[in-house]
């Protein structure tokens, strides 16, 4: 995984108990993580872990810095649905 301080969300690829996973979590946040079978899953997991991070906030500087970082997330999921991938087709060339 490389360091690119640019990026607030990391995404690491891996094994489950033999089973392929993708974790996900904000780089300012890495104990929440959002896991799944493939990346949409696990940044939906994600925002519900800091969803409920933020309604149990108990100061208004970790309510902001959760808030912070759910706009993050949920503008990152938002950008990845946007770049919908073409169908391969038989005359498709790679």
């Amino acid at each position: 995984m490389a360091y690119n301080t640019g990026i607030s969300i990391i995404i690491d690829e891996g094994l489950l108990m033999h089973i392929p996973c993708i974790r996900v979590h904000h780089r300012n946040h890495p104990e929440m993580r959002g896991e799944g079978c493939c990346l949409a899953d696990a940044i939906k997991h994600l925002t519900c872990q800091l969803t409920l991070a933020l309604e149990s906030a108990p100061s208004r500087r970790r309510r902001e810095a959760f808030r912070r970082a759910l706009n993050e997330v949920r503008e990152f999921g938002s950008a990845r649905k946007s770049r919908v991938p073409r169908p391969m087709t038989a005359n498709s060339r790679i």
